[in-house]
């Protein structure tokens, strides 16, 4: 695992459970970002971990299998690109203070972009490029290149056109949060979720 508390820890157990295997069962090892879990599967330091973004081609490449997907429990997304609002307590002084319109702009850029990117990749207009890109930062081969293209303009697994998170989607990651590490925090996520789900489209929710 990444953290033994993590989104992809909790979809672990939930896969492991479908797979016959308890949580109790096993020894969970936190071992870092999604590459380095790559790398400690294919050399044997873990016995199964999760694994995206054109990782797990590169550790089926070097030999391990496919026991799972995230779509065996339900709708799931693996990555999402957030920001947290500044608070007054979390200012640091020692860190240059960015103005508040700057930031905000900076922000709609960077999203604009991903955006654009996304829908250029999943109509296939660039398919190239990516096999390319794939090639030289994962290593693949071309014909593992070409299978991530792939899985990138898939529906369930690949790139959210848009930008839009799906209800169900959101469902599975607070059930799954529920389930596997209950605290306040979820309990607030769900009401929270809901509210907005009640919420007009031109008076979201204020909290």
């Amino acid at each position: 695992m990444d953290a033994a508390t993590s989104g992809f820890a909790l979809l672990a157990y939930a896969l492991l459970e479908q797979l016959g295997i308890a949580r109790d069962d096993i020894e969970i090892v936190t071992l870092g970002s999604t590459p380095r879990r790559a790398v400690a599967l294919a050399a044997g330091d873990c016995d199964i971990t999760i694994l995206n973004a054109g990782n797990e081609l590169v550790a089926h490449s070097r030999g391990c299998v496919f026991l799972a997907s995230s779509t065996d429990v339900g709708p799931y997304i693996g990555t999402v690109l957030a920001r947290v609002e500044p608070s007054a307590r979390a200012e640091d002084e020692t860190r240059p203070q960015v103005d508040a319109v700057e930031r905000d702009e900076a922000v709609v850029a960077l999203r604009t972009v991903l955006l654009e990117t996304t829908e250029r990749i999943v109509s296939g207009d660039v398919t190239d490029l990516v096999v390319d890109s794939a090639s030289e930062v994962l290593g693949l081969t071309d014909e593992e290149a070409r299978r991530h293209a792939e899985i990138l303009r898939d529906d369930n697994h690949g790139l959210i056109r848009g930008g839009t998170i799906d209800s169900g989607s959101m469902e599975t990651i607070i059930s799954l949060r529920e389930r596997y590490a209950p605290s306040m925090v979820t309990s607030t996520l769900r009401a929270g979720w809901t509210e907005l789900l009640a919420s007009p489209p031109d008076h979201p929710p204020t909290t």
